[in-house]
């Protein structure tokens, strides 16, 4: 769950909804998690397309990457991919701000020289 910057802020909000919206946002919250469930096991479901091709699919090298670093603390630098959805955007718990950085390749360098000092693991984008 990502971190809460304004919990008085939001708890302040919370208190001036009246209940019978609050019941409308629980259930549209319900429906649209519901499809959010369907939509990542359906994507799940494609990244096993060729899992066993040679040269490594990226759906695979995706998957295993994030089984890989998914307790860790890391960030990835995407440089353009033409516009198309790259399997770790689709299949990562991007839940920080600073989990995609969508940066051009200069600026993306520029960012890692800034970041060497955090405790993070840089990861470059294998769809480019």
């Amino acid at each position: 769950m990502p971190r809460q910057p304004c919990p008085f802020v939001i708890e302040a909000v919370k208190h001036r909804i009246p209940a019978i919206r609050k019941a409308a946002l629980a259930a549209r919250g319900e429906k649209l998690g519901e499809a959010h469930r369907q939509t990542t096991k359906r994507l799940k479901e494609e990244a096993l397309y060729g899992w066993d091709a040679s040269p490594i699919a990226t759906s695979r090298l995706a998957a295993e990457l994030w089984d890989a670093i998914r307790n860790e603390d890391w960030s990835i630098g995407a440089v353009g991919s033409n516009n198309r959805p790259s399997w770790h955007r689709r299949l990562w718990d991007m839940t920080r701000h600073y989990h995609f950085t969508a940066l051009r390749p200069a600026a993306a360098r520029a960012t890692a020289r800034r970041r060497r000092r955090e405790p993070r693991l840089p990861i470059r984008n294998m769809d480019a």
